[in-house]
């Protein structure tokens, strides 16, 4: 959060929502950037139920600025209709976590930590428009005329107004807008609004979902509730609009009736991989009993399965349900299908995962999931003399185990002692206001920025690798669990070596992880070993091993 002259704001991008500026800018994004002392304009294009974005320019950008201090942090549609931009105006924005001896000395240098209590917004206008503000009226009731307003931010606070009056006098007057108003737009806001209410009727809903326009469709169909709509939901499944069918494969997959499960598979038999990702979110824990439905279907189906890639994916749910039960039970599916079939060859696909890159030299880790006996399919499997089946059961088998699996030894986990429970209870307070924000409190990470620490090789694999990350950063791209990613990990170290230590004892102990603990001197060690590197590093340099017991030894 940055406080800008009483303004509380959380870095994020706006949506232009009126008409001062010209048409082509409705709908763009304009996203902050303060570590750029920039803002981009994107406009957006929609195909098939998927958003896609594009630089509004060729070479430039919407607004820079030489000012070092310009640090823009949100944009937002103005009563007025004008973009408001707010910018902090900070010489400094990295947390002190994340800063090097050398950059702090910088900022001292050049006295870029002060000031630290200005904050600039500015208003952008187009030239020779006139913005008029609009204010809402005290009395309630003549507050949902406002939705039909052509300013995004009015009809949003007349909404907020609105739902947290909760004056049931004016709910005749939203039903009316939501079903007859000439704009789609105010339909779907005065809809969300006796939704906040809790004054959205099945009749009200019913209609919307006949609505003429996708997009009040699509919005009818997420504040459903099939117990009461589930008949008129079923109509939709062969709506011409993507958008609409992809919001019901949604709001169908998590219900048990099974008159759903019959409308989600007929979404399932139309739509692509979108629909499998789709149907599968709300399946969770249930995985298994909808493959075992699908499973019942003739072959003449095959190919419409096979489009929505829905096998696959709920397959490799399973296994990241890492439910015993469960996979024995999908083997066991996997094993009565036809020998060689799509629908076999689909399902070990999903339950082997992504094959690691052949360039990959990096350490491995697999955390296997312990079966309660041999799978009798396995053996069936393993015996198939289809070379496509036999590569996907190798990479499926070191990931599950069982008690006298031939070459497994059952792991033993060192219990932690007093003073290794205290450096795991010390990392866990770090890694929950440090490292969280990237790597998440399920330590699964965020697509694009940070990669999972769950089961990661890096991680659990030889920890002076992990210790070299921690205190001096990662600079390109690096392979984690098979997944390529790009990255620019700063180092941290203003972290002792205790610290560290009870950083990497935490996630090599948390999430079921049973790797040893760290000890502040083995940390201590490392560092005298690369107290001569000064950059983050590579995946090749840390491919290479330190000499820690010789440095240990100075």
């Amino acid at each position: 959060m940055a406080r800008c002259k009483g303004v509380t704001a959380t870095c994020g991008p706006g949506v232009y929502r009126a008409h001062l500026f010209p048409k082509e800018y409705y709908g763009n994004v304009f996203i902050p950037e303060p570590a750029g002392n920039l803002i981009k304009r994107v406009t957006l294009s929609e195909k098939d139920g998927e958003i896609t974005a594009a630089n509004a320019y060729e070479g430039k950008e919407f607004m820079t600025s030489t000012d070092e201090r310009f640090r823009p942090v949100n944009a937002y549609t103005g009563p007025d209709g004008a973009l408001y931009i707010v910018d902090i105006a900070r010489g400094v924005i990295q947390h002190r976590g994340f800063l090097t001896y050398y950059l702090v000395k910088n900022i001292q240098d050049r006295k870029l930590e002060t000031p630290f209590t200005l904050g600039r917004i500015y208003r952008i206008v187009p030239d020779g428009a006139k913005p008029k503000l609009t204010r809402l009226p005290k009395e309630t009731e003549r507050i949902p005329a406002m939705l039909t307003s052509d300013n995004g931010w009015v009809r949003d606070t007349a909404q907020r107004v609105l739902v947290e009056r909760n004056d049931p006098k004016v709910v005749p007057d939203l039903q009316k807008l939501a079903a007859t108003n000439a704009s789609p737009q105010t339909r779907v806001q005065a809809l969300w609004t006796l939704e906040g209410m809790n004054a959205l009727t099945p009749a009200v809903i019913t209609t919307a979902l006949h609505d003429k326009v996708d997009k009040v469709r699509a919005a009818a169909v997420r504040m459903s509730d099939p117990a009461t709509t589930l008949p008129e939901l079923a109509k939709l499944t062969n709506d011409p609009s993507a958008e609409v069918r992809l919001h019901l494969a949604f709001k169908l997959s998590g219900d048990a009736e099974p008159a759903a499960g019959k409308a989600l598979l007929t979404l399932l038999e139309n739509g692509g991989p979108i629909f499998g990702e789709a149907a599968a979110s709300g399946l969770s824990g249930h995985e298994i009993d909808y493959l075992d439905t699908l499973l019942k279907l003739p072959p003449t189906e095959d190919a419409k399965l096979a489009k929505s890639d829905v096998l696959s994916t709920l397959a490799g749910c399973v296994m990241k349900e890492r439910n015993a039960a469960h996979v024995g039970q999908l083997l066991d599916l996997i094993g009565a299908q036809p020998a060689g079939g799509a629908r076999q060859v689909a399902m070990l696909n999903g339950m082997a995962g992504k094959a690691p890159g052949k360039k990959s030299k990096g350490p491995t880790y697999f955390r296997p999931l312990k079966l309660a006996s041999a799978p009798a399919a396995m053996a069936t499997l393993q015996a198939s003399k289809d070379g496509k089946i036999k590569a996907l059961v190798a990479r499926i088998d070191p990931q599950i185990v069982w008690s006298g699996k031939p070459g497994w030894v059952e792991p033993v986990v060192k219990p932690l002692t007093a003073s290794e429970q205290a450096l795991y209870e010390e990392g866990k307070t770090i890694y929950s206001s440090i490292c969280i924000a990237c790597h998440q409190p399920t330590g699964q990470g965020m697509a694009g920025l940070a990669p999972p620490l769950v089961d990661s090789e890096w991680v659990l694999g030889d920890p002076d690798k992990i210790i070299r990350i921690v205190t001096e950063g990662l600079s390109g791209p690096i392979d984690v669990k098979g997944n390529k990613w790009q990255l620019e990990m700063p180092g941290l170290p203003i972290f002792n070596d205790e610290q560290v230590a009870g950083i990497l004892t935490y996630i090599r102990r948390e999430w079921e992880h049973t790797a040893n603990p760290v000890s502040p001197s083995f940390v201590t060690a490392v560092r005298a070993a690369i107290k001569d590197h000064t950059k983050p590093w590579s995946v090749d340099e840390l491919r290479k091993p330190v000499d820690v017991k010789k440095a240990a030894a100075k």
